[in-house]
């Protein structure tokens, strides 16, 4: 495959990642009161799928830099916090690095905690209290997620006619690095 195609491929790839991210996070901010557990579990569907493009991945093509600098302090602040807490965590569990995304020491102490019940007859349930970001950040990461897919699009639509420069296609469905370009 060309690198160009190659290219071309993450970019198709990163936007259904952004989509993917997007939809996740649009169901989290109409839903507020999610009991944390679910909460945490679109939590981290939305995470791991908006930082996926910008790892390494095998046979797919890191996105250019580009989509990872913004001219908005405040994009670039949340994209930054999106990657560190998807390697802290939504994809991994690094207690030692995770309290620096968390909103204040309150809830970094609480992120370290296994709470244990024990009742009157002995039994016993526990629970771990997972940390997460803010649950009001949904709607921002939802903007993002619009703002990096409109930003992809555009690219995508520049580097697929610039691929296809001097070519004819009919209309119907192409296989990228088959039939197109």
């Amino acid at each position: 495959m060309q690198p160009q195609t190659k290219a071309l491929r993450a970019l198709y790839f990163a936007q259904i990642a952004m989509r993917q991210a997007r939809t996740g996070a649009e169901l989290l901010d109409a839903n507020p009161d999610l009991e944390d557990l679910l909460y945490h579990c679109i939590a981290t569907g939305v995470v791991t799928s908006y930082a996926r493009p910008f790892g390494d991945n095998l046979g797919v093509s890191k996105l250019n830099r580009r989509f990872s600098k913004f001219d908005d302090l405040n994009q670039q602040e949340l994209h930054d916090v999106l990657l560190r807490s998807r390697d802290t965590i939504y994809a991994h569990k690094d207690v030692i690095n995770e309290g620096e995304l968390l909103p204040d020491d309150e809830a970094r102490v609480k992120a370290q905690k296994v709470l244990i019940d024990i009742s009157a007859t002995g039994e016993s349930t526990w629970r771990v209290v997972q940390p997460h970001l803010p649950r009001g950040l949904a709607k921002r990461i939802a903007e993002l997620c619009l703002y990096q897919e409109d930003r992809m699009n555009s690219a995508t639509k520049d580097m697929a006619r610039y691929l296809s420069r001097g070519k004819a296609y009919s209309p119907g469905i192409y296989v990228l690095d088959e039939d197109f370009p």
